[in-house]
C-alpha cells in the first residue's frame, strides 16, 4: 500500500506475531529499476521517505513483544533521523560558511532563501515543470561543497578539530570499496570509489532538498518512478 517492502517483511516475522520467519538466501537474484535522472531520483526518494515515515509509525504500533525492543529502538531512531538529518545538514553548511569567514547574517539569509524557494516550488508546481531550478540548486550546492573543501584544505588548522571524524568515515568508505574489490577480484568495482564523491557532492540535495520536497508532497501516493 505504501510502497515499502520493509513493512511487509517485518509484519510477517514473529516480532509482530505474523508467525513467519525470514531467512537469508545466498543465491537469490533481485532486479530493480533505478532512476537515471535527478528528477527521477528526487521522486523516488520522495516515495521512500514518506513511506518510511508511515511504515515506521505502523510498525511501532504493531510490534509489542519485549524481545523486539532492540528492533523498536532502531525503528524509532530511524524515524527521528528522518527529521533531524535535514536540520543537521543545514547547521553544518551554516557552520562551515561561518568558519570560512563569511558573514553570519548573509550566510543565514542565503540558507533561508534557498529553503523558501525549494518549499515554494515543491508546494505550488509539479517538479517536472520546475526541473531546471532543481538542477540549478543541485549544481550550486555541489559547487559550494567543492569550495568548502578547498577552503578546508587551505585552512585545515581551523577545520581539522571539527571535521576529522567525517574525514575518517569518508576515507574508510574509499578503503572498504578498494579492499572489497581486491578480495573478490572484481577489479572494475574499484571504480566504485566515485560513489563517496557523488554522495559528498549531493549531500545538500539528498539531505535538504529531497526531504523538503517529500514533506511538501506527503499527500502524493504515486509510485514516483516507472512512469507513474
Amino acid at each position: 500500500r505504501f510502497g515499502h517492502d520493509k513493512s511487509l517483511s517485518l509484519r510477517l516475522t514473529p516480532f509482530s506475531q505474523g508467525g513467519w520467519n525470514t531467512v537469508y538466501v545466498q543465491n537469490a537474484v533481485a532486479r530493480t529499476q533505478v532512476p537515471s535522472t535527478l528528477i527521477g531520483l528526487i521522486k523516488q526518494r520522495r516515495r521512500w521517505i514518506n513511506s518510511t515515515v508511515v511504515n515506521m509509525v505502523i510498525l511501532l504500533r504493531h510490534v509489542h513483544r519485549l524481545k523486539a525492543l532492540p528492533l523498536l529502538l532502531a525503528l524509532g531512531i530511524e524515524l527521528i533521523s528522518s527529521f533531524t538529518l535535514p536540520t543537521a545538514m543545514i547547521l553544518l553548511l551554516y557552520d562551515l560558511a561561518i568558519t570560512a569567514g563569511l558573514h553570519a547574517t548573509v550566510s543565514l539569509a542565503i540558507v533561508i532563501l534557498w529553503i523558501v524557494i525549494i518549499m515554494t516550488l515543491s508546494l505550488t508546481t509539479r517538479i517536472e515543470q520546475v526541473a531546471y531550478w532543481f538542477h540549478v540548486s543541485s549544481i550550486i550546492s555541489a559547487t559550494a561543497i567543492v569550495l568548502f573543501i578547498i577552503l578546508m584544505i587551505q585552512n585545515y588548522e581551523k577545520f581539522i578539530h571539527k571535521g576529522w571524524l567525517e574525514l575518517v568515515v569518508l576515507l574508510s568508505w574509499f578503503g572498504i570499496i578498494i579492499v572489497s574489490s581486491i578480495i573478490h577480484r572484481q577489479w572494475f568495482s574499484v571504480l566504485g570509489v566515485v560513489a563517496p564523491v557523488a554522495w559528498l557532492l549531493l549531500c545538500p540535495t539528498m539531505y535538504i532538498v529531497v526531504p523538503l520536497y517529500a514533506v511538501c508532497n506527503f499527500d502524493d501516493l504515486s509510485w514516483g518512478t516507472r512512469g507513474a
